[in-house]
């Protein structure tokens, strides 16, 4: 929010530190959350890059954990089992 009304309003409720950026940031991170691709984010916002979209869109420490858990998961299906080798 910018001018005076916008000041007033933000500080009424407690919130310092607000930039109107902030909320294409939580915009685009919704969205990569809920699996919108970079390139439906880009259409939608119509925005020009998908550059643009990776940058903003973040996503919650949660599902950074539940993806390397996944990895985790899928890397220890895969590793073959130990040879032992007779003479």
């Amino acid at each position: 929010m910018t001018g005076s009304v916008g000041r007033t309003a933000l500080g009424k409720l407690g919130i310092t530190g607000f930039c109107c950026h902030d909320l294409w940031h939580a915009w685009a991170s919704w969205h990569r959350e809920a699996g919108t691709s970079s390139d439906e984010s880009k259409d939608i916002w119509g925005g020009n890059s998908r550059v643009m979209v990776d940058c903003n869109a973040k996503f919650a420490i949660e599902n950074r954990v539940a993806t390397v858990a996944r990895i985790e998961a899928c890397r220890r299906r895969n590793v073959p089992k130990r040879v032992t080798l007779r003479q």
